[in-house]
């Protein structure tokens, strides 16, 4: 039975620092076309995007139809790895591997831009004023790369008229870290319910999120009114981890 579907088996998502090979081996699974394993074809292995290096160009499935690699990062942007077999027919088929950068410690967001308008808010909402108010700053923190909390504040004035700047942080919520096809998919999950987003690095110290429409982390602020803000109507977010 000829072999064409190939997966990604173990080792996608991993945690890595710049410039150091991967914890664990990457692999992939080769299958016929009822799912059985594929023995002793060639996989093909090559760096998509971000440097790095492979310990090999090409590997051989095993048994279980399994092949595998080691992975050193690059230093910069996005890292990825891209598995390729060649069916008898000519056809190639392809898996993506991705790996992550620590997101731990503190992030400021740098721009929170809009593309669509909702009421008021379009553009990047970080330079715009809402009812005489300034964002002040918005960031995300991450603890053990799975909870974040987000923290912000506006510039305002208290009940005498003087500057006060307003601080809020959200409750410590879960962060869920998945792939489809090449992109590394994030889920925030909120008291607001999930919030699907797409997670791409522009360094190891640079992201950008792009999120998909996520509605609300609650009533923003202040002393005596409060204003709801859709943070999350936007299509992207780019935050600088502080060092």
């Amino acid at each position: 039975m000829k072999a064409e579907a190939l997966k990604v088996y173990g080792g996608n998502l991993q945690f890595g620092k710049p410039g150091a090979q991967l914890d664990n081996e990457i692999s992939a699974k080769l299958t016929d076309v009822f799912g059985n394993p594929a023995s002793n074809h060639k996989i093909k292995w090559k760096i998509d995007d971000g440097g790095g290096k492979l310990q090999r160009a090409e590997s051989t499935t095993d048994e279980n139809g399994i092949a595998t690699n080691k992975w050193t990062l690059g230093t910069t942007s996005q890292q990825r790895v891209e598995a390729s077999f060649l069916t008898k027919d000519g056809t190639e088929v392809n898996v993506i591997f991705n790996a992550l950068w620590d997101l731990n410690g503190t992030w400021n967001a740098k721009s929170i831009y809009f593309t669509e308008d909702h009421k008021i808010w379009k553009g990047d909402w970080l330079k715009q004023v809402f009812a005489n108010q300034k964002i002040e700053y918005f960031t995300m923190i991450v603890e053990n790369n799975n909870t974040y909390t987000f923290k912000d504040a506006v510039l305002g004035r208290d009940l005498d008229n003087s500057p006060k700047v307003f601080e809020k942080i959200t409750p410590s919520s879960r962060l869920i870290i998945g792939s489809a096809e090449d992109k590394i998919r994030l889920n925030f999950q909120a008291l607001g319910g999930s919030g699907p987003a797409i997670l791409k690095y522009i360094t190891p110290n640079k992201i950008q999120i792009n999120f998909d429409a996520l509605k609300g982390f609650g009533t923003r602020w202040h002393y005596d009114r409060s204003t709801t803000i859709p943070y999350w109507w936007t299509e992207e977010i780019v935050l600088e981890k502080q060092p």
